[in-house]
């Protein structure tokens, strides 16, 4: 509101051309992430989040782990379903309410961005072909995304104002992203970086006794405060000495326990570690300003500690909430989601050529013109780049953090170009890029999240669930409906198939999943779903019912680019085939796909 009344008389006019702006590229990213939502089936990892967050709706409790990232979308889901019922859509509202508001942050930016920057930025965040696919899919990045413009504004309005409001702000963007997803360490880590070189002669002169911390610049400040909250999210950090220490503080092997977690005299020593960096973090915070610390503490811990405990209802969560992170250090270590050094610039060049265009514009016109804030652009673009590219699990889902600074980046140089500061050739020739590349823009969104084929060829599909599944439940649904046993009807799903089916058949009670390749294990269910390496050995017990039907369960886009080296990379094929795919996405082979056969009594639909 304060942001409405600032503004001049003289500029009413054009403060309200521009704020329609804004609310027409809203309706457009809300009309695009909302519209069918439910089109596509739900992918692997989907599944899992919509059936806990199910769980929590029904009642049944909810336990933090790592592996499935923070509790923010678990209890928020839950709190939809109970406002709107569960389903496919409705699992989905969340991601693209996040994915449509955020294109309304720009507007707060327009200071930094500049006027035609932060419409462009806008724009682009709407019409985003990443963004877009993400925002509608149940995953917790797009709200990270939104997490960390608001920490892009609370940064940059308080170094500019000073105001401890956008402290505050920060505080509590900052204590959602932990309660979100761990990237938020990695985000703090760039940062924190880039603040300490900006403010690096005012930490020379406070060690020197020459600056009191009290007297720290809005930007030194906004340092302090932001890794003062982080240090004990950190502690789990410690354990990638735990050879030299000799204790378990991280543990890699399954079997041993909790993946991540700290064994033995682990635990004791993780114990003090949390403690010493709490401590550290408090004395840091009441030495420069106490009163605005403990306001910044309150809201950080009170966001973090009311959803780790599930609103207080649980209290193993802070130990694995603040204990997190050693999970994702040890999977970084096996490297399970391996892909090559050219992964991300392959997505941003697929899906994210507009941006990526500017962007590049960007870094030889700000060399001359650079400024803190363009300098902090072309930083955490640079960074996000470099450490999603040597992170051991790398997901297509990742690439929206290397996307993000991208887009303001080229939002800035764009909306400068527009403006005029390249006279009006400068803005001819901007005008003349930037449309084709809008409109093929439209195109690749368009075929990413709206394609009705059951094989859709994106690189951006990662573990997907086909489209035979909705199809089959559908299938089931209708036998329970006619045999007349319901939500009874007895059900066998292999073990090997169980995701995305728990949450498919959430509704039924009578539902097994035992593993088929056991030799002594027999299918006792009307239906059965085999994992298709497992169906010989079933044989006898097939015979009551009909030949069964293929389906395709889980799909990843062909990687057969995995096996090329540096060398293979910068050969005429590689290129020939990025520039087939761009045009026509064709690829030399089909979808890898897991498989399955199902099995329904004879005589029956």
């Amino acid at each position: 509101m304060r942001e409405l009344l600032s503004i001049k008389l003289g500029e009413r006019g054009l403060f309200r051309g521009e704020v329609a702006l804004y609310l027409l590229i809203l309706l457009a990213a809300a009309g695009m992430r909302f519209w069918e939502l439910d089109l596509r089936a739900f992918h692997y990892d989907e599944s899992l989040h919509a059936f806990y967050s199910w769980r929590l709706f029904q009642g049944e409790g909810y336990q933090h782990n790592p592996l499935m990232h923070g509790p923010f979308q678990f209890i928020s889901t839950a709190l939809v379903y109970r406002l709107l019922g569960d389903s496919d859509l409705t699992s989905r509202l969340l991601p693209a309410l996040a994915g449509s508001l955020v294109v309304l942050l720009p507007f707060f930016l327009r200071g930094r961005l500049g006027r035609g920057g932060g419409l462009l930025a806008a724009s682009m965040l709407a019409f985003s072909p990443s963004m877009l696919y993400f925002s509608r899919f149940m995953r917790n990045d797009m709200y990270i995304v939104f997490l960390t413009l608001i920490l892009v504004i609370a940064l940059w309005r308080y170094m500019g104002e000073g105001r401890a409001r956008y402290l505050y702000l920060g505080a509590a963007a900052l204590g959602l992203s932990f309660a979100t997803k761990e990237v938020s360490y990695i985000t703090v880590a760039i940062w924190g970086v880039f603040l300490l070189a900006l403010t690096a002669g005012e930490w020379l002169g406070l060690l020197r006794g020459r600056l009191r911390l009290s007297a720290l610049s809005p930007g030194a400040a906004f340092l302090l405060v932001m890794a003062a909250l982080s240090l004990p999210q950190a502690s789990a950090g410690v354990s990638i000495f735990q050879k030299w220490l000799g204790v378990t503080l991280a543990n890699p092997d399954a079997t041993q326990g909790l993946e991540g977690a700290p064994l033995g005299w682990g635990l004791a020593v993780a114990g003090v570690v949390v403690g010493v960096f709490m401590a550290v973090s408090i004395l840091a915070g009441f030495l420069w300003r106490p009163r605005q610390w403990m306001v910044c503490a309150a809201i950080f811990y009170g966001v973090y500690i009311s959803l780790f405990t599930v609103l207080f209802t649980s209290r193993g969560g802070l130990g694995t909430g603040i204990w997190g992170a050693g999970y994702w250090l040890v999977q970084h270590g096996k490297h399970r989601m391996e892909q090559p050094w050219f992964y991300y610039p392959s997505l941003l060049s697929i899906y994210e050529f507009l941006p990526l265009v500017l962007a590049i514009g960007a870094a030889v016109f700000f060399l001359k013109r650079r400024s803190p804030f363009t300098t902090f652009l072309i930083y955490w673009l640079s960074m996000s780049l470099v450490v999603y590219t040597l992170v051991g699990e790398k997901a297509p889902w990742l690439v929206l953090h290397i996307a993000l600074p991208l887009i303001l980046l080229g939002a800035k140089f764009g909306g400068e170009v527009l403006a005029g500061s390249q006279g009006r050739w400068g803005r001819l020739s901007a005008v003349a890029v930037l449309v084709p590349l809008f409109a093929l823009t439209l195109v690749a969104a368009g075929q990413a999240s709206y394609s009705r084929e059951d094989r859709p060829v994106q690189l951006l599909v990662f573990a997907q669930g086909s489209q035979d599944l909705p199809r089959l439940r559908d299938r089931v649904e209708g036998l329970a409906a006619s045999s007349g046993q319901g939500e009874e009807l007895p059900i066998t799903v292999d073990s090997n198939l169980a995701w995305p089916w728990k949450w498919y058949l959430r509704d039924f009670r009578n539902v097994d999943y035992p593993d088929l390749g056991v030799p002594d294990v027999r299918p006792r269910g009307s239906v059965l779903l085999v994992d298709i390496i497992h169906e010989g050995r079933l044989g006898p017990y097939l015979t009551a019912y009909d030949r069964g039907s293929g389906f395709d369960q889980i799909m990843w886009f062909p990687d057969d680019y995995k096996t090329w080296g540096t060398r293979d990379f910068f050969s005429a094929g590689p290129w020939q085939r990025w520039w087939g795919y761009f045009r026509h996405r064709t690829t030399p082979d089909p979808y890898i796909s897991t498989g399955g056969k199902a099995f329904f009594p004879k005589g029956r639909p």
